[in-house]
């Protein structure tokens, strides 16, 4: 009698272990980061490339490419600061109607406590409670920022 209970823990054991390994949850990956100052969001199109920034741009566009995201997701993204410290974070979910999928985010900069905070930082991202990736930036006043003009004198 205690033969056959074990008989049919162990004929459970694999069959529960062999829906696992193969392929129920398959991982997600995270494909590719980029960082740009410019996104259009009507053709998901980042613009202006770099991974530094300066005091006067108005943001940081995160964009992030997903594979295996097919369906409901949730994450994080965390923003750190150059001394270590969580500057922001950002809980983010979307609806992927396809295996691969890209999603943007955003850190403003311009007039903010960012544009004060200068040097090397980095940002975490995490889908359905698992590290998946991060980046280095850097916020910086040196170097050629956005071009500025000025006018004086009457111009038509």
């Amino acid at each position: 009698m205690l033969s056959k209970k074990i008989i049919c823990i162990l004929i459970f054991t694999i069959l529960f272990a062999g829906c696992n390994l193969f392929g129920s949850s398959v991982d997600v990956e995270l494909v590719e980061i980029k960082m740009g100052k410019t996104f259009n969001d009507s053709t998901g199109v980042i613009g202006d490339l770099t991974d530094t920034f300066y005091p006067t741009d108005e943001e940081i566009v995160l964009w992030l490419s997903w594979n295996r995201v097919q369906g409901e997701n949730n994450g994080v993204i965390e923003w750190h600061s150059p001394d270590g410290k969580l500057y922001q974070e950002d809980d983010f979910k979307f609806t992927a109607a396809k295996e691969t999928w890209a999603t943007w985010h955003r850190l403003p900069i311009a007039r903010t406590d960012a544009a004060r905070t200068l040097g090397d930082w980095i940002v975490y991202v995490s889908l359905k409670g698992k590290y998946m990736g991060k980046k280095k930036f850097t916020i910086t006043s040196t170097g050629s920022g956005p071009a500025t003009i000025s006018r004086k004198g009457n111009f038509k």
